[in-house]
């Protein structure tokens, strides 16, 4: 019994990657050392530059820099949301309250879906943001025209667009999230 456990220890320990590909270092480096020592020392520095695990192949960007840009993106949605709230007139608070809810819970799906490596949500999420961005704007453009005494509004609406602006340009531009969002 204890004769089978480790019969099927040690062959799963050999069908590791990580192990053959040390056993295939450790052949090369016993092969070249026989021939030439000089030759020997640069193929197993050149063995050990190589990293042993899953990395990216690509230099460019990872999938954990794309989800930590993910999760900080949802972060700062979610400050914009809250600054926008409490940056409103108590009176109008409730009004605000449902279409912040909604937008939070399909922002949130949408970034879960980009984690999930769909390129549509990318896509779908960008135009949203983009939307909002003309919105703010043009709504900070109404509300200057009416000569509103109160200029917190508008404050609020300025800065949510712009932050909204770098969100897209982050979604937009980012090597890691494109990356991520790419069916692998």
């Amino acid at each position: 019994m204890v004769a089978r456990h480790a019969r099927f220890i040690v062959s799963v320990v050999i069908r590791h990657p990580t192990y053959r590909r040390l056993t295939r270092a450790n052949a090369v480096i016993n092969n070249l050392a026989m021939e030439a020592p000089t030759r020997a020392v640069a193929a197993f520095n050149h063995l050990q530059q190589q990293p042993i695990g899953r990395r990216g192949r690509h230099g460019r960007g990872s999938s954990r820099r794309g989800r930590l840009l993910l999760v900080a993106i949802f972060f700062v949605l979610r400050s914009t949301d809250l600054l926008m709230y409490f940056g409103t007139h108590p009176n109008n608070r409730a009004e605000l309250l449902s279409p912040l809810i909604a937008g939070g819970i399909w922002t949130t799906v949408l970034l879960v879906a980009i984690g999930c490596r769909q390129n549509w949500a990318r896509y779908i999420l960008n135009s949203l943001l983009v939307l909002s961005v003309i919105f703010s704007f043009v709504g900070s453009l109404i509300l200057l025209q009416e000569g509103t005494q109160d200029h917190m509004p508008i404050a609020m609406l300025l800065i949510g667009g712009l932050v909204n602006a770098g969100l897209f340009w982050c979604l937009f531009a980012s090597p890691s999230i494109r990356r991520l969002s790419k069916r692998a």
